[in-house]
């Protein structure tokens, strides 16, 4: 069977009378071909298509992205937009970039041999013989509930980009995990895993979110790019079944790293003045909020030590103690002290990302381990640099990381420190500079402890009076005799291979039952190899007997088993 219902171009040939329909077609024909190919590479940025403020108006750079219908949105210079025209805030609003696909015709030419008359539409006289391509720039608002509650202008940029990409993991309706907390998980039996990847609509492209650094405009404007961006990352069928699986599409993963990079960046770039302290990475911050603590609580030492006595200068005192109260009032002053991460604004980390380090050498783990709080396991791990890539990439389908974890275990995060010396000299250097965390992936199983050998020793009671007079001389024959006649077993003693810590007291017990009105006269110890050790072994037992005195202890070896002979004078 034959459908001819795809594409249709047009069959041109001789003695056909080319009209604009045809050549229409042609263009159609083409069209279509090159938006099937670009929906297989994926929907998009291609390039370009930066977003950034500039005093009181919007800029959007030159570029290239793809519509999910496949639409190439080619933007061919910069556009400026005023930022007092964007649309109304409603509560909980923010701001949306996203671009369109648009086209018009142009030019002005004249109409030959059209067989309209003069009172056509287009005059009958002139045609706009050119047809232009290019994106329209839409500023859309959306709503996230109970982002105005978040007041503090150090935390609104990351509890936004946190509360969006967990909107869009729950609008690629996950299979395997819930979709909102606390629900249940339908039956993967329930689920159409022949379901076919829905047919892309004619949605823009996002290229940023703006929103504003308080709750109102007067508070100024902030840009996230990667929190709505998206590159290029292959067919909607990939993200489509990466998202019901429980996977992260590796454009998310990637914007979510971006995302976080830049809000750091972003947050130095305003923090580094904290009172004037030269703030260049994560180490110096730490450093300096140690540093500013120490100092409020020296100033808090100093003013409960001298409030109640006479001050020659009350002048110095009241300044001092504005200081006190200026510092007291900052989350500097709360115990214990904020983690670096925490005072920085961030609730929320992507499961993986990179940190500006700079000496690794001094201190990294307990610096570290401060970036993230005490609510964090913290492990630091030494690769080289090019494994450090790979643990990256294997962070991509995991959680990401909040820093204010409710309920146990706490999250689990690796910090990979790049110290381990490379093998090729091209990429020697004498600091990297950075490091990089991932949440820690599945921890091996602990090997099974290897089967512990065993040595078995027998415990037994003879009778034989004349016992002390052969202390000196232990005929070989009488040994023999002994050791073939041993049939009054009391219990096993086993040990470790190779051991002679006694094992337990329930075989003494039992020997002191079977004594009962004979007196143990001394031990025999048989062993197959080691006979010093048997020796122990016989000794530690003949104390536990609690006999009242040492007991004479004889070792022989090697023998035909191991055991513990009791030698007991007959009773009466």
């Amino acid at each position: 069977m034959t459908v001819l219902d795809g594409f249709r171009g047009l069959n041109p040939q001789d003695g056909l009378f080319l009209r604009g329909e045809h050549l229409a077609a042609i263009q159609d024909y083409s069209r279509a071909l090159t938006s099937a190919l670009a929906t297989a590479s994926g929907t998009g940025i291609v390039h370009g298509l930066d977003v950034w403020i500039d005093d009181k108006d919007l800029l959007i750079s030159p570029g290239l992205a793809i519509s999910p219908r496949g639409r190439l949105l080619l933007l061919g210079r910069v556009v400026r937009i005023s930022l007092d025209d964007l649309p109304a805030l409603p509560a909980d609003g923010y701001w949306k970039v996203e671009v369109h696909w648009a086209s018009d015709t142009s030019g002005s030419a004249p109409a030959y041999g059209s067989l309209c008359a003069d009172e056509c539409a287009d005059g009958g006289s002139t045609i706009r013989p050119w047809r232009d391509e290019g994106v329209e720039v839409r500023i859309v608002t959306e709503v996230q509930p109970g982002f105005d509650g978040v007041s503090d202008a150090r935390l609104r940029g990351n509890w936004l980009s946190s509360a969006y990409f967990e909107r869009e993991r729950f609008s690629g309706q996950p299979w395997l995990v819930p979709g909102v907390p606390d629900t249940a998980i339908p039956p993967l039996r329930s689920r159409d895993w022949t379901d076919g990847t829905p047919v892309p609509d004619e949605r823009g492209v996002p290229l940023a979110v703006i929103y504003t650094a308080g709750r109102s405009a007067d508070s100024g404007y902030r840009v996230q790019l990667w929190t709505a961006r998206r590159l290029v990352d292959g067919p909607a069928a990939h993200a489509t079944w990466r998202s019901r699986l429980a996977m992260r599409p590796w454009s998310v993963f990637m914007a979510q790293i971006l995302q976080f990079e830049a809000e750091l960046v972003e947050t130095f770039d305003e923090s580094v003045g904290i009172d004037g302290a030269d703030i260049r990475d994560l180490g110096d911050a730490h450093q300096t909020l140690q540093a500013m603590r120490g100092l409020f609580e020296a100033t808090d030492r100093f003013i409960n030590g001298v409030q109640n006595k006479s001050v020659r200068d009350r002048r110095d005192f009241n300044e001092l103690a504005v200081v006190r109260d200026e510092v007291a009032a900052s989350p500097l002053a709360r115990a214990p002290l904020p983690a670096v991460f925490e005072f920085l604004g961030f609730r929320e980390l992507p499961p993986a990302g990179y940190l500006t380090m700079g000496d690794l050498e001094k201190g990294v783990e307990s610096r570290t381990k401060a970036f993230f709080g005490a609510g964090v396991d913290v492990r630091i791990r030494h690769l080289r640099a090019d494994q450090i890539a790979d643990e990256v990439l294997a962070a991509q389908h995991r959680d990401r990381i909040p820093l204010r974890p409710v309920g146990d275990p706490p999250p689990k995060v690796d910090v990979l420190i790049p110290s381990e010396p490379t093998d090729k000299a091209t990429l020697k250097t004498p600091a990297y500079g950075w490091a990089a965390f991932v949440r820690r992936g599945p921890e091996p199983e602990p090997a099974a402890a290897p089967p512990i050998e065993t040595t078995d020793v027998g415990v037994y009671i003879v009778e034989d009076s004349d016992f002390v007079a052969q202390l000196d001389h232990f005929p070989e024959d009488r040994l023999d005799k002994i050791e073939g006649s041993l049939t009054e077993l009391i219990g096993t003693l086993r040990y470790p291979k190779g051991e002679w810590e006694y094992p337990g007291s329930d075989v003494a017990e039992r020997m002191l039952a079977a004594l009962k009105d004979r007196r143990a006269l001394g031990l025999l110890a048989f062993a197959r190899d080691d006979g010093p050790l048997a020796a122990s072994r016989a000794g530690l037992f003949g104390i536990s007997l609690d006999s009242g005195f040492e007991l004479p202890v004889l070792a022989f070896h090697p023998r035909k088993l191991d055991a513990i002979v009791v030698v007991a004078q007959p009773s009466d």
